[in-house]
């Protein structure tokens, strides 16, 4: 059974095997480069002879920063897609549903996300093009929420 296909939009790794790979070589490479510093440093007497080497070591440990920051970041714009994409696919119902309650008799149904503190109209400026979801208001208040200070429900 084939596994998810990476860098789609909806599930697997954030970081495709070619990004990963990038990320070791670095690591790799980094390593040998600082082992190899080390050693030309130790057999120098003078402090000015050592210079090149240190130099070198920076180098070593600069590479494999670079390519963690780079792959990070790849990583980050994978999920920053995932979100778009999925957030592409939620708003508009909700966005509808609740203009549909604000202008609608319902209008008195309170809305709130789950994760949210405060309950709000369905028309206030503040719930407007969220994916809240409507409850009365002692079901808002049975989850511990309180009103809203813009539209005091």
């Amino acid at each position: 059974m084939p596994g998810p296909e990476i860098g789609s939009a909806g599930s697997g790794p954030l970081w495709g095997y070619r990004s990963l790979f990038g990320l070791m070589a670095a690591a790799v490479v980094g390593a040998v480069l600082l082992e190899v510093a080390w050693v030309g440093a130790s057999g120098q007497r003078q402090a000015g002879d050592q210079i090149p080497w240190v130099n070198l070591g920076v180098l070593a440990v600069l590479l494999p920063a670079v390519a963690g920051r780079r792959w990070v970041l790849t990583g980050r714009e994978s999920l920053g897609r995932r979100v778009a994409a999925i957030v592409a696919e939620i708003e508009p119902a909700t966005v509808d549903r609740l203009e549909d309650l604000a202008d609608s008799e319902q209008s008195e149904l309170l809305v709130a996300g789950s994760a949210t503190s405060r309950y709000h109209r369905a028309a206030c400026v503040l719930a407007q093009h969220k994916p809240f979801t409507p409850a009365e208001r002692a079901a808002h208040e049975g989850a511990g929420r309180r009103p809203c200070e813009m539209c005091r429900p």
